[in-house]
């Protein structure tokens, strides 16, 4: 939910991924680290309408 990162922490996510998402800067951005704390709590493998953001493989597609 927009809600749970701050609106810091959701520009980051969007530069990132405009940037084209890449794996290489997927932890060094802070992409990683927010989506753990702040997303994947819904984001995850048992959400079953939701994209699973617990692998960058999962997120990327």
């Amino acid at each position: 939910m927009k809600d749970n990162a701050t609106e810091h922490e959701r520009f980051v996510i969007i530069q990132w991924d405009r940037e084209g998402g890449e794996e290489s800067t997927y932890v060094s951005s802070g992409v990683k680290k927010t989506l753990e704390n702040k997303c994947v709590m819904c984001h995850n493998e048992v959400a079953s309408v939701i994209p699973d953001f617990t692998e960058f493989e999962q997120l990327k597609d």
